[in-house]
């Protein structure tokens, strides 16, 4: 199977999928160089190069986007004034980026996954179809 992620440059989403001997295509404008547990490293940025990444995205089963989340959740928020004042869109700059996982998997025709930690995604889109929390995995 091919997953491709979207906005990961630490590797840590690639080597989960690696480990279960997927293929993965990791993109992210972060990539410096190739990620040792992505089949294939793009340096690409995700908004200029949507044609391209909805062609990959049809060869593959599923397309994982976790998008920056420091405009958009709590990580972020005490800085929300001042960024807004700089810029009244931020946000809405911040939901056009997340947003093109959605556009990406939807014209494939793919199942898409965003990742983002709590904050004003649900209220600036939509509800989650479904919450994870950290404490139902691992050890």
């Amino acid at each position: 199977m091919h997953v491709l992620l979207l906005f990961e440059h630490t590797g840590l989403a690639a080597k989960s999928f690696t480990d279960l001997g997927h293929t993965v295509t990791s993109v992210d404008i972060l990539n410096k160089k190739n990620n040792p547990w992505a089949t294939t490293t793009l340096n690409w940025n995700i908004l200029e190069h949507e044609d391209e990444l909805i062609a990959l995205a049809k060869q593959s089963a599923i397309v994982i986007g976790m998008p920056p989340c420091t405009d958009l959740t709590v990580a972020g928020a005490k800085h929300f004034a001042k960024k807004r004042k700089a810029n009244p869109n931020f946000q809405l700059d911040a939901m056009h980026l997340a947003r093109s996982v959605e556009r990406i998997g939807t014209a494939a025709g793919v199942s898409w996954i965003i990742e983002n930690p709590v904050g004003v995604l649900s209220t600036l889109w939509r509800k989650p179809d479904y919450i994870i929390s950290p404490h139902e995995f691992g050890g």
